[in-house]
């Protein structure tokens, strides 16, 4: 689900969050490390001239 911007924050965790909806979740396995690879298809120019580039991940507690 979009943010008012138009960004989109996507959660990681064993359990889901109260206050964040369901598709903005991915669940995890708790105890475990895991990978996160973004894959963009039909990405603008920003993309390619690194202009744009994704934020890291910030773990929330």
């Amino acid at each position: 689900m979009p943010n008012p911007d138009r960004s989109i924050h996507l959660l990681f965790g064993p359990p889901k969050p109260t206050d964040a909806p369901g598709a903005n979740w991915i669940q995890v396995i708790e105890g475990r490390d895991f990978l996160v690879a973004l894959r963009l298809y039909g990405a603008e120019l920003a993309f390619y001239d690194q202009s744009w580039k994704p934020d890291d991940i910030v773990r929330l507690g």
